[in-house]
């Protein structure tokens, strides 16, 4: 017995469980997960009550299939654009002096 992660269950060389007693209790307890994290995350509950009381409780946090990604990460955040053109004030007045 593991004190950290419970009963430990002898698997095979893919990962899943020998015993069938096992393979039952574990789905047994996907199942009891699943309802118990559908009762108060259940996204369109969620929404229903956004929608009655004007408060924002997170509900797109959940249902992350309607929503599309938050675009390229960047290979090198840290590092800077040099083709990017500098946003400077003197920039800018050269915009506005130069081109008349």
């Amino acid at each position: 017995m593991c004190p950290f992660h419970g009963k430990i269950i002898p698997r095979d060389e893919q990962g899943n469980p020998m015993n069938p007693e096992d393979i039952q209790r574990l789905k047994q307890e996907e199942q009891q997960k699943q309802k118990a994290k559908a009762d108060w995350q259940d996204p369109e509950l969620m929404r229903e009550i956004e929608a009655a009381t004007g408060v924002d409780l997170g509900s797109s946090k959940y249902d992350r299939k309607d929503k599309k990604g938050k675009g390229k990460k960047r290979k090198y955040p840290n590092l800077t654009d040099l083709r990017q053109q500098s946003n400077t004030s003197r920039s800018r007045l050269e915009k506005r002096v130069l081109n008349k």
